[in-house]
């Protein structure tokens, strides 16, 4: 947007040299109507508002312009944080999960083992039930 901008301000420039009125409020408008739809309604508001000349117009079109690169940008950025937090978390789960079933299951083979001895004394009868 702002490589187009800045050839429409060369161009206008051009025309300025050549006798042109940039400030006529015909030629502002056309310039408004031009913009793209976005930077056009702030730009557009302002025009409305008061007796601003076409090179005010057109540093509040570069400044909109900044403003949407920054808002994606921030946008941007926090896409990436999210996304990181969330395989962070998913590390996390899967950690915790894989821990759980590690404790989960040791306990489950001392119990069997423990299990399998009782049965193999009552079996070969070496079992004292009194021994506690």
């Amino acid at each position: 947007m702002e490589k187009e901008l800045n050839r429409f301000c060369t161009i206008v420039n051009i025309l300025k040299n050549r006798g042109s009125n940039q400030d006529d409020p015909v030629f502002m408008t056309e310039f408004v109507r031009r913009l793209p739809p976005q930077v056009m309604r702030p730009v557009y508001k302002k025009m409305l508002k008061g007796n601003w000349k076409f090179e005010d117009l057109v540093l509040i079109a570069y400044d909109v312009i900044r403003e949407k690169k920054i808002i994606e940008s921030a946008h941007e950025n926090k896409k990436k944080c999210i996304q990181a937090e969330d395989l962070l978390a998913v590390k996390v789960n899967v950690a915790g999960a894989v821990q759980h079933l590690e404790q989960t299951s040791s306990k489950v083979s001392s119990q069997d083992w423990e299990k399998e001895s009782f049965f193999r004394a009552m079996e070969a009868g070496t079992f004292d039930s009194d021994s506690d």
